[in-house]
């Protein structure tokens, strides 16, 4: 059995490779919606070598993307650890090395948080006993703060003595790519997970031997999140430039209804395509409106006849309906919950009851007919076609249940519809005369009123076959095409006032 060693075991001077955890998100998360989907690698580097000992790449949260990492300790030492002393020793020059080093414990010290005397990274941060927090160690090191646990992986039975296979014979037994026989897994703690990873953090990892100097190494672990944050604009405010009129109406290609218009209708010529490019305010406002109107027609037909829509210009701009529907669980992140579809603009008006999830708080549980409790686990939970999630930290097409089950967030399945109003003529014509009386409409009717379930009930359930269907189901999409892309514009303008504001307090300061 090993007898820990004493503290002058430690050499200043001995082998050195550094470790730590550096983290590069590219911007700030933190304003973001915490069930956005990111491209997360994570990438395990040798700092004196610069070889990548391991490149985990996953798509998911920021709450959920901590995997297990599996790495060799010999692709991150290299053979720095070849001992010179003995011919009978560790390293990782040689097969018989490798499989002598698999017999050694190993023990970590963080770098993030040293204690008093624990050292630098020439001690690799244990330049005390007491100060390891985690290993494979006969005396269990083990901490309730740190950030990582690293232990020793499984060795397949019956592996050899640890044979480089592009070596040796084919007919070797138990020979493996590169020799590799010392696996390693890196978990992370929930300590780890709530961590803020937005500056490097270290380790050291030491070789415990019963007799001699502990070797050190220190690697790297890189977290790079893609797709984070805005892009910063050169040159002339967007939010500015972006502020366009309409341009040149153009009619679009309109499916006949299945009967003949009424008399004096009138009739839909089918047009050209709209342009492709990106349309500015005037072209946005005005799809949302053509949108509501063609919805509307196909659906209720009587009340389009002689009516004003009319697109609401201050706040809230959107409404909700809560919807019944039946989602869909994914184990993985589906390709409709990338960072494009993600909005981190909530929504002020909801009506209706439907379908709610996570830690509904009483000032909000009228809107919920049904609240379905998450199990234990991650996973993502997608919306419905023609709905969304609208959650306590905005909208999102799809929910991870690690951050509801790890956080106060809750979601409501709604329909989006834009604030549009809906009048008569006499009404319309009224505010225009300015007449002292007139009469007053008693509701002022919304498109989410009229409307409000139609799209589970038409898109998500079908709205029936042939025809007529597939023709209110592309009208319905052409209008949610439009909603998504004002959001999309709107959540531009908001990120560029937020950089101008912070380019300008910057000026002040300076």
């Amino acid at each position: 059995a090993f007898s820990k060693p004493l503290k002058d075991k430690v050499n200043p001077w001995g082998p050195l490779i550094v470790m730590g955890i550096l983290v590069r998100a590219g911007a700030s998360v933190q304003r973001d919606s915490p069930h956005q989907v990111f491209n997360v690698t994570w990438r395990i580097t040798n700092l004196m070598t610069g070889q990548t000992a391991n490149a985990t790449s996953l798509l998911g949260t920021m709450t959920d993307t901590f995997p297990k990492l599996y790495f060799d300790l010999c692709d991150l030492v290299g053979d720095n650890w070849d001992d010179p002393e003995s011919s009978i020793g560790h390293g990782c020059r040689s097969p018989g090395g490798r499989k002598r080093t698999r017999t050694f414990d190993f023990y970590v010290c963080p770098g993030h948080t040293v204690p008093t005397g624990c050292g630098g990274p020439r001690e690799g941060y244990c330049g005390k006993w007491g100060c390891e927090t985690t290993g494979q160690a006969y005396w269990k090191p083990s901490s309730s703060w740190d950030l990582i646990s690293l232990k020793r992986g499984n060795t397949p039975r019956g592996q050899g003595p640890c044979y480089d296979s592009s070596v040796v014979s084919s007919s070797v037994q138990g020979a493996t790519p590169g020799g590799r026989c010392n696996p390693l897994v890196l978990e992370f703690t929930d300590a780890g997970r709530k961590a803020s990873w937005d500056a490097p953090k270290a380790w050291g990892l030491r070789l415990y031997r019963s007799t001699g100097t502990d070797p050190v190494t220190l690697f790297s672990l890189t977290r790079q999140v893609l797709n984070v944050g805005p892009r910063v604009p050169i040159g002339p405010n967007p939010v500015i430039t972006d502020q366009l009129p309409p341009s040149r109406p153009v009619q679009i290609m309109l499916p006949r209804p299945p009967h003949p218009p009424p008399t004096g209708a009138a009739s839909m010529v089918p047009g050209a395509l709209p342009p492709s490019q990106q349309p500015g305010t005037g072209d946005r406002l005005l799809n949302l409106v053509e949108g509501a109107y063609q919805a509307l027609n196909l659906t209720s037909p009587d009340k389009t006849q002689e009516c004003w829509l009319c697109l609401v210009s201050g706040p809230p701009y959107y409404e909700g309906v809560a919807v019944l529907g039946t989602y869909s669980n994914h184990t993985s992140a589906p390709a409709n919950c990338s960072v494009t579809s993600q909005h981190k603009l909530t929504l002020s008006e909801v009506t209706g009851q439907g379908l709610c999830v996570g830690a509904v708080p009483k000032t909000h549980q009228a809107l919920c007919n049904t609240t379905q409790k998450t199990s234990d686990g991650s996973y993502y939970l997608a919306s419905p076609a023609g709905t969304i999630w609208a959650c306590s930290t905005g909208l999102t097409p799809c929910l991870s249940t690690t951050v509801l089950n790890l956080t106060t967030d809750y979601c409501v399945l709604v329909e989006l519809w834009p604030k549009v109003t809906y009048h008569s003529p006499d009404y319309v014509y009224g505010q225009f005369e300015k007449k002292t009386k007139y009469k007053r409409e008693p509701v002022s009717l919304t498109l989410a009123l009229l409307l409000g379930g139609l799209t589970m009930g038409g898109i998500a359930a079908g709205v029936g076959t042939g025809t007529t269907a597939l023709v209110a189901t592309r009208q319905i999409e052409q209008l949610q095409a439009a909603i998504h892309t004002d959001l999309g514009a709107l959540e531009k303008s908001v990120s560029a006032l937020e950089k101008s504001l912070t380019s300008l307090s910057e000026v002040v300061l300076q």
